[in-house]
């Protein structure tokens, strides 16, 4: 009996040795990868890892991250990555209530009760990701210009296709977004809700490059988005989108996206109540949509496309703009 004594204190230690060595590299590799960026765009207090001996506890506190071509700053008390020793390819991220973005002289306070990510990579030398699915509750944003909106929850997910290089699918459930006390009335004017009961997307993205270890240097950018599908219900008013945009040879948007509005005659006064769109104009806008909805053969139901070209959009006969840039050629 003495030998199996010996060789479960021998297992004991092989293992005890194993998660030191892969808790040491972990926290050396992480602090010594901060240390090696711009102070100015991240920065922490601590990098600690815990978790003997079945997992690795990765907590980072006081985490700080800048855009280094935005005006843009997210920082967080701590961020947690858990992983068990023998599949340290499979992560578990948390994050805490009371993180705060800023973005120019407006500083948001974003507050849950759960915000909780499950990262998969494939393991292999790139790292490269095989899925990410965040799951937040009670989510609440709260400006210090006095505005705020709250969702009920938000599912997020970006799985790889399979069927093609650097092609990912992207998944968003959002439900019961209330927004601000202030716009009640105004949505109120329009017949519309001060909660809009879901948003949906369901997308496949092509990028550039891989998302993998060494997608900081590469940085993927869109080159295809295929909306399979775009919904949005809010109180009466239903929004569907399907489409295809690509990057032109200058990284501009190309391409048509078709939405189908129903109790499309609350958009008028909505933008009128909102400021978008001067009182004057509510009446030549409903009649415009009117005229179009009515080609269709069901005045209740407007089809528009959004059409992006030559680096300009357009929204049936409405000119929108500039469109947007998608990659750097």
């Amino acid at each position: 009996m003495r030998w199996l004594l010996w060789i479960a204190l021998a297992a004991t230690a092989a293992w005890t040795g194993y998660w030191w060595v892969g808790a040491t590299t972990i926290e050396t590799s992480v602090s010594a990868w901060i240390k090696a960026q711009p102070e100015d765009q991240i920065s922490a207090a601590s990098v600690e890892v815990h978790g003997i001996p079945n997992r690795f506890d990765l907590t980072i506190t006081d985490l700080a991250l800048r855009s280094p071509d935005l005006p843009l700053r997210w920082q967080t008390p701590f961020a947690q990555v858990f992983a068990m020793t023998w599949k340290p390819w499979h992560l578990i991220a948390a994050l805490p209530t009371g993180q705060k973005i800023t973005y120019q002289d407006q500083t948001l306070t974003l507050n849950s009760s759960q915000m909780m990510g499950d990262v998969m990579v494939h393991p292999d030398s790139d790292l490269t990701l095989r899925e990410v699915v965040t799951q937040s509750r009670d989510l609440q944003l709260i400006s210090n210009a006095g505005w705020q909106i709250s969702a009920a929850s938000l599912l997020a997910s970006l799985r790889e296709d399979p069927t093609a290089a650097h092609r990912y699918r992207l998944g968003l459930r959002l439900a019961d977004l209330l927004t601000d006390a202030s716009l009640t009335p105004k949505l109120a004017a329009a017949g519309l809700p001060a909660k809009i009961d879901e948003g949906y997307l369901d997308a496949h993205v092509s990028l550039t490059a891989a998302l993998d270890r060494s997608a900081a240097q590469r940085q993927p950018r869109p080159s295809e988005i295929d909306l399979d599908a775009l919904r949005l219900i809010w109180g009466d008013l239903r929004l569907n989108a399907t489409g295809r945009i690509t990057a032109d040879a200058m990284g501009y948007a190309a391409g048509d996206i078709q939405i189908d509005l129903q109790g499309w005659q609350m958009l008028p006064p909505l933008l009128v109540s909102l400021g978008l769109v001067q009182p004057q104009m509510q009446q030549t806008m409903t009649t415009i949509l009117q005229n179009l909805a009515s080609q269709n053969g069901a005045p209740e139901d407007l089809t528009l496309t959004l059409v992006a070209r030559n680096g300009r959009m357009q929204l049936g006969p409405l000119p929108l703009g500039p469109a947007p840039l998608l990659s750097w050629p």
